[in-house]
C-alpha cells in the first residue's frame, strides 16, 4: 500500500516498533507482510516504511525478518513488558521529533520578525525596535542551529533523497518554476532600483 500524500505518524504496533530513519523506503516489508498492515510514505524527499494497521497486526515478525536495515524490533526486545504493551513502556525522548518542532517555531517566527524590522528600521532604537531585533536574531539563531542537527540526525536519508532529487531538480518544471519566483521577487525587488 502506496501513500502519496499523507504522513501517517504511526511507527509501532503491540509487537513492534518501526524506526523510520533506518528504513530505506525498499517496499520488502510491504509486500511480505500477510496482514498488509504495512504501507510506504512516498512523497519528494521524504520515503520510509509505515504501520498503516497496528491493529491487523498479529505478532508474525515477518517485517522484522524480512527488513535487510533493521528498521522493525520487537516490543520485547526493547523491554516494553511481556505482554508487549506499548502504552505501558517509557516513552524515549524523540530528537527528531524536537529538532523538527524548533525548526517549525522558530522558521515560523523569522518572516514575523523581519517584517516587523522592516517597518521599524527608520525609528530610533525603541523598546519594541529592540525586541523585535532580538526575537529575530534568537530565531535566525536557532533555526540554523536545529537544521544543522536535522541534517545531522536525517544524514543517511537525506543522501538518498539528494540523489532521488536530482532527477527532479532537473526537469522542465524546476526550471520554470525558477524562472517565476525570479520574475516575480525581481518585479517586486525592482522599485528598489528607481529611488533615489
Amino acid at each position: 500500500m502506496q501513500i502519496p500524500f499523507v504522513h501517517h505518524r504511526t511507527t509501532s504496533t503491540r509487537f513492534v516498533t518501526l524506526d523510520t530513519s533506518r528504513c530505506a523506503a525498499c517496499r520488502a516489508c510491504v509486500e511480505a507482510c500477510p496482514q498488509h498492515a504495512i504501507g510506504l510514505v512516498d512523497l519528494p524527499f521524504h520515503r520510509h516504511a509505515v504501520i498503516t494497521d497496528a491493529a491487523a497486526c498479529t505478532g508474525c515478525f515477518t517485517c522484522v525478518r524480512t527488513c535487510a536495515h533493521g528498521a522493525f524490533t520487537r516490543i520485547a526486545e526493547q523491554g516494553m513488558g511481556a505482554r508487549g504493551d506499548v502504552r505501558s513502556a517509557r516513552k524515549a525522548f524523540n530528537m527528531r521529533g524536537f529538532v523538527a518542532v524548533v525548526l517549525l517555531i522558530a522558521g515560523a517566527m523569522l518572516p514575523v520578525s523581519g517584517i516587523m524590522n522592516h517597518q521599524l528600521q527608520m525609528e530610533p532604537m525603541t523598546t519594541a525596535r529592540h525586541f523585535w531585533m532580538a526575537v529575530h536574531n534568537m530565531a535566525a539563531t536557532l533555526f540554523t542551529l536545529a537544521s544543522l542537527a536535522h541534517i545531522s540526525l536525517n544524514w543517511r536519508p537525506l543522501v538518498r533523497h539528494s540523489r532521488a532529487a536530482a532527477r527532479v531538480m532537473l526537469s522542465k518544471e524546476a526550471g520554470f518554476a525558477v524562472l517565476v519566483v525570479l520574475g516575480v521577487v525581481g518585479l517586486f525587488a525592482g522599485h528598489a532600483l528607481h529611488v533615489r
